[in-house]
This record gives C-alpha cells, sequence and structure tokens, in this order.
C-alpha cells in the first residue's frame, strides 16, 4: 500500500513537471469560436481566453481557416484540426476533429493556407497539394470535384507563396508574378473578366510582386517598391482606392508606401509599415479598423494606439498584432471572444490579450491562433524558458536582425537556407539579409527550430 502511494506521488509530481514545461515552452493558444473543434483542445466550448491546443510539438507554420486549423511541426509534418466535412484537413476524411490529427499533406510542405473549405500546402519544390471543396475550382486540378486527400494543384510548379479565400487560391511566383484560381465572382482572380477558373491563370498587369494576401473576396499584392495593389470586391472600400467599385483588375493601394506585410479579411484590409506603424481600410461595423469608430474607410487609415508592431494578421472581423516586445495585441469583432481578453466586447481600439507573452506566430478566422508562451505555471514569464530566435522585421527590405528569448552562448552561426533547402550563407553576425535577393529564406541558428523569412527588396 505504501509502495502504491509512493507510485502515486511519483506520477503526480511527473503529471506537474509536464504540465510546468508544456506552459514554459512555446506552444498553439487559440480561442473564441469552437463548434467544430478549431481551437483543438478536444471540446466545442467556446472560449474567450488563449486555451492550449493538444499539439505538443514546435511549430515553423499556422493557419487558420473558417471553422478549421492548420499547422506544420519543426519535423515538416502537416497536422490539422476543427471542421473536416469538405475534406479540407486533408486526412482522407470528412470527419470533424477535435484535436490535431497528421495530415496527408506533404512532409515537404513548407508553407500553408486555410480558406473557406479548402486548404493549400507549398512543397519546397515549388509545388502546391490541395484538398477540400473544388465547386469552384479553387483546388486547382483543373475539375470541380473535391478531395479529402491532397491533390497537385496543375501548372505551376515555381512557388514560393499560397494564400486562400473563401472559394479561391492565390499564389506567387518565384519570377514575381501572381496566380489565381477558382471562383472569380468579384473579380477576385484578377483576370479581367468574372469569369472562374479551374486551374491557375496569371493574375494581369501585375509584376515584381513580392507578398500576397486573399481575403473573403479580395486580394492584396506589395510589389519591391512598397506600394500596395488590390482588386476583387470592393463593397466596403476594401481595395482601398477611394471608392466601391469592384475591380477585376489590380488597383494600386492610394497613398500606401514601404508596406512590408498586409493581410485581407472579410471586406477589409491591413497593411504594415516599415515604420511600425498599422494601416486598415474597408469594412469597420465591429471596429475592425481599429480607428476608435465603426465607419467604413475607402482609403488608408492609421490604427491608433499601435506602433512597433512586427507582424499583423486579420481574422474574419478582427485583427491581431505582435509589436516589438512580442506582446499581442487584438481589435474588431469579438462575438465569440475571439479578442481573448475574457469579454464579448467588440473592441474599436487594439488590447492586449490576455496571458500570453513571446508570442511568434499568428493567425485568425472567426477564432484565434498565438504559437507563443502563456503566464501561467510560470512564476517569471520572462526567466526559465527555452531559447527562441526571433527575427525584425519580417518581412524585410533591406536586413533583418536575429535576436533571442534570452542569452545563448556568445556568438552562434547562423545558417541561411534558400526555399530549396540550400545553405546560402554563413554568418556570426546577428544582421543578416544585405546581400539576399528578393525571396523566401530560412535562418537557423543551433538546434533550434527555423525561423522563415522575407526580403522583398534589394
Amino acid at each position: 500500500m505504501k509502495k502504491l502511494s509512493f507510485n502515486f506521488l511519483l506520477i503526480s509530481i511527473s503529471i506537474l513537471i509536464m504540465s510546468v514545461n508544456v506552459f514554459a515552452q512555446n506552444a498553439i493558444w487559440s480561442w473564441g469560436r469552437n463548434q467544430y473543434g478549431q481551437i483543438g483542445d478536444s471540446t466545442t466550448v467556446e472560449n474567450h481566453l488563449p486555451i492550449q491546443t493538444h499539439l505538443y510539438l514546435p511549430i515553423t507554420e499556422l493557419e487558420a481557416g473558417q471553422f478549421f486549423s492548420l499547422a506544420i511541426s519543426s519535423d515538416s509534418t502537416v497536422w490539422g484540426w476543427g471542421r473536416g466535412f469538405w475534406g479540407q484537413l486533408g486526412n482522407n476524411s470528412t470527419d470533424q476533429q477535435v484535436e490535431p490529427i497528421q495530415t496527408l499533406f506533404p512532409h515537404t510542405t513548407i508553407a500553408l493556407a486555410a480558406g473557406g473549405f479548402h486548404s493549400l500546402a507549398l512543397t519546397t519544390s515549388g509545388n502546391i497539394w490541395a484538398s477540400g471543396r473544388n465547386s469552384d475550382g479553387q483546388l486547382g486540378d483543373g475539375t470541380p470535384f473535391g478531395s479529402s486527400v491532397p491533390i497537385l494543384t496543375h501548372d505551376i510548379g515555381n512557388a514560393i507563396a499560397v494564400d486562400a479565400g473563401n472559394l479561391f487560391s492565390l499564389a506567387l511566383t518565384a519570377d514575381s508574378t501572381v496566380k489565381a484560381w477558382g471562383s472569380n465572382t468579384y473579380g477576385e482572380l484578377g483576370v479581367g473578366d468574372n469569369n472562374e477558373r479551374w486551374t491557375p491563370t496569371e493574375v494581369l498587369n501585375l509584376s515584381q510582386v513580392v507578398s500576397i494576401a486573399a481575403g473573403t473576396a479580395h486580394c492584396l499584392a506589395i510589389k519591391n517598391d512598397g506600394s500596395v495593389w488590390a482588386w476583387g470586391d470592393n463593397s466596403y472600400g476594401q481595395l482601398g482606392d477611394s471608392t466601391t467599385a469592384n475591380s477585376n483588375v489590380p488597383l494600386q493601394v492610394n497613398d500606401l508606401t514601404d508596406i512590408i506585410e498586409i493581410s485581407a479579411g472579410w471586406g477589409f484590409s491591413l497593411a504594415l509599415k516599415e515604420d511600425g506603424t498599422v494601416w486598415s481600410w474597408g469594412w469597420n461595423e465591429s471596429g475592425q479598423l481599429g480607428i476608435n469608430n465603426t465607419e467604413d474607410q475607402h482609403e488608408p487609415v492609421q490604427v491608433m494606439n499601435l506602433s512597433n508592431v512586427i507582424h499583423i494578421t486579420t481574422g474574419s472581423l478582427h485583427a491581431l498584432a505582435i509589436t516589438a516586445d512580442s506582446t499581442l495585441w487584438a481589435w474588431g469583432d469579438n462575438y465569440f471572444g475571439q479578442i481573448g481578453d475574457n469579454t464579448t466586447i467588440d473592441r474599436m481600439l487594439p488590447v492586449q490579450v490576455t496571458q500570453l507573452f513571446t508570442s511568434e506566430l499568428i493567425c485568425a478566422s472567426w477564432h484565434s491562433l498565438a504559437y507563443a508562451r502563456h503566464c501561467t505555471g510560470v512564476d517569471d514569464p520572462h526567466q526559465n524558458i527555452e531559447n527562441n530566435v526571433f527575427v525584425y522585421p519580417n518581412p524585410f527590405i533591406h536586413e533583418c536582425t536575429v535576436t533571442f528569448s534570452h542569452n545563448v552562448s556568445k556568438n552562434p552561426e547562423y545558417k541561411i537556407f534558400d526555399i530549396k533547402g540550400q545553405l546560402i550563407d554563413k554568418t556570426y553576425e546577428n544582421i543578416v539579409g544585405k546581400d539576399l535577393s528578393p525571396g523566401v529564406y530560412f535562418i537557423k541558428v543551433k538546434n533550434l527550430p527555423p525561423v522563415k523569412v522575407l526580403k522583398i527588396s534589394e
């Protein structure tokens, strides 16, 4: 009997230690809408504060679709959870998954995109694999037939970035042009008409592109001069050209320069400037523009009370931003608690997401996801945590700076790989990228997971 009690004590201590370690290290945290298990905590209960997703692996990529989530782990496996009705989880099933399950996407996947009901995976070879709903040709295989196992998108083999809208898909190619396929009701494919395409088709009048973003039915692109171009649905002014007329070809967004990151939601757009300020335009019914009112804006306006931002993302009707101190901020629609401040009150100005620190990856839909640390279980959140690599700014124009969550060995070696995994540079300087051509790269330090970076100009 004493031996049994002693064993029970050891088991209890072990569980406690494991719990503290999980909380102390980076993990996926999620909050907001959860009726299909898209938070990944084994329940379908809505959460108004961050709760840990049940995927205990280092993560290099995180994506949120409508009612489902995707992630790439450091071992290059792809995981999915939430609604699977259309086969969008890519696991040869249409079942709902309330915890992360490994998908059938290739182990060479380096980037993901999650749309309304379909998923895209970009591999090191520049190919794109897709699964899920295909009613409008959004899988790009030349048919309207959906698939619950990943299938190869046709006519594209040099992609370096992907994104997905509600019923369409978008890819940036190595020659700095953009291809689109799927639904085209609002001109979201940018091909000069409103006819859907079942295979990738080049967006018209658009070159020297370094970054792309797909909203529900509109698109954004950054050129290498820092300008932003938009096309598709413009019902709320989300194209930023001072009108509400849809456009089936790209138009330049008014009065917007030096942009290094973009994101597009449901009827609104977001852009990050090189100086760390954030700009928004379009639909504003829930305060998603972050300007302390609910008036739509047909041209970019600056998000208030927010500076030193290094990363942005949009949900359906809310937005998230990480600042240089790695804190996470949110604003806009909060009906499902997706702001993460333990309320369901819409926020017209940015508020800090409760209990998270050293945030890295973020994404959102009607729920929010962050790869971050949580204050629970750590006496001092800035101590006793694993080394992690941070890059600022990312994307970058001239150069970027590599830092760590706390001290590592002196003068670590930084290895830089291109999108195909080839080593192209080694340095002991933490300021990198001066001599890199525009493109996607990976920075690797010691035994830590690689960090993906994007250089968008010389």
